[in-house]
């Protein structure tokens, strides 16, 4: 069954008036449309079509500023990682000073104080930075907790040889698994910075505090002539086999960010894990033992191996930074262009709908005068026709009926 819809253009001229549609008349929208002016119909038609774009376009601006900020909370956790680097490095320097000096290496309780200094003004400058950033990351409070441990733990005094610092690495873990959880770094899938987050913000910092534990043993070791006993060993044999695995870990997470970044293989340089392996591989205190090696020369080993392991922040966190800034700038780019892009469309939508509105309605305004005019006897106006839309046709038609003799008769005889 079709339906016509008859219209101005299409229908004949001689055709004469026809019966309203009864579904017309049950069609609530009829009868409202109906009994309304012209411009509270636009306004009516304006609003349903404007609402859903500005609703779909309000869903689309915030997706995208969600990105946004996922990806400053990133930067944030990326920045505060580069401050808290110097600390992680000088603990562990520190503590593996503190057992090489245990062990009889006295020479390394220098050093170990120097190291105790940069890990106190570390922490002083990461709590510098949080202040001075706002602390997006809420990470003052672990910090703070983590000072307190390293205050009450870090001294020379102590001589703990079976926890090793417990309230320290434990203050440690969590302000890294704070930090971790609130720059969202695990809900990254760009794999031009995940296969980076992965290393730089797991496996590494769990490597260092092995290769710490492996350093500072085997030169306690060294200097003793041994360890001290059996259960010492299967602790550095465990130690080390942690610190090898993290290492391979981190290896494996850095070349597949070199994969995704081949730009980046100069600055991401990867030597520094082969040369942290090779010195897992010898720094078992009973083959120093037989090399005979002097403690002084396992302890500057290890103190080396632990600058190239640590070279991998250097490397790393710039290098993520950068990509994620990159990406910051193209997520603002496309929000900025596509919201003013939306703007100007629904502004212009409207200005053409207002327009179309006002020729509609100024043009069956000028009907309604003629025929006004006509009503009350004035036949000398004649119609001035402009255009050729719908109420151009309906004034040529009136001029065509005022220009006839016929309905002249009819008001004559009438």
């Amino acid at each position: 069954m079709s339906t016509h819809w008859p219209t101005i253009a299409t229908r004949p001229a001689s055709a004469g008036p026809t019966q309203t549609n009864q579904s017309d008349e049950r069609n609530p929208v009829m009868r409202l449309f109906r009994q309304l002016r012209f411009r509270p119909k636009a306004l009516l038609i304006s609003a349903v079509l404007v609402l859903p774009s500005i609703v779909l376009g309000g869903a689309y601006l915030a997706g995208v500023q969600g990105q946004l900020d996922q990806v400053r909370q990133e930067r944030a956790g990326v920045a505060a990682m580069q401050q808290l680097v110097p600390f992680l490095r000088a603990q562990i320097e520190a503590r593996a000073a503190q057992r090489a000096v245990d062990g009889g290496f006295t020479e390394a309780a220098a050093l170990g104080a120097v190291a105790r200094q940069r890990a106190d003004a570390a922490l002083v400058k990461l709590q510098e930075h949080l202040s001075n950033t706002g602390d997006r990351l809420v990470l003052t409070p672990k910090i703070k907790d983590l000072q307190t441990a390293w205050q009450t733990g870090a001294g020379p005094q102590d001589k703990t040889t079976v926890e090793e610092r417990p309230v320290v690495s434990l203050a440690l873990q969590q302000a890294l698994r704070h930090l971790y959880a609130e720059a969202q770094l695990g809900m990254d899938v760009d794999l031009r910075t995940r296969d980076l987050i992965a290393p730089l913000f797991t496996d590494l910092p769990k490597a260092g505090e092995d290769l710490g534990l492996v350093w500072g043993w085997s030169t306690y070791g060294l200097a003793k002539g041994g360890l001290d006993n059996p259960a010492q060993y299967r602790r550095f044999a465990v130690w080390n086999a942690r610190a090898e695995g993290g290492v391979n870990e981190g290896l494996l997470n850095w070349a597949q960010a070199l994969e995704a970044l081949p730009g980046q293989k100069g600055a991401l340089d990867s030597q520094a894990f082969e040369l942290t392996r090779s010195y897992l591989q010898t720094a078992d205190p009973t083959q120093m033992i037989k090399a005979a090696l002097e403690p002084k020369e396992a302890y500057q080993s290890g103190q080396a191996a632990l600058q190239q392991f640590m070279s991998l922040y250097d490397k790393g966190l710039p290098v993520l930074d950068q990509q994620l800034e990159v990406r910051e700038a193209a997520l603002t780019l496309a929000r900025n262009w596509k919201a003013v892009l939306a703007i100007l469309s629904l502004c212009l939508g409207l200005y053409f709908f207002y327009c179309f509105a006002r020729v509609m309605d100024s043009g069956l305004a000028a009907v309604i005068h003629h025929l006004d005019a006509m009503a009350a006897g004035d036949l000398q106006q004649h119609p001035v026709v402009t255009g050729s839309d719908e109420s151009a046709m309906l004034m040529r038609a009136l001029a065509r009926m005022q220009s006839s003799p016929k309905p002249l008769t009819r008001l004559e005889c009438s």
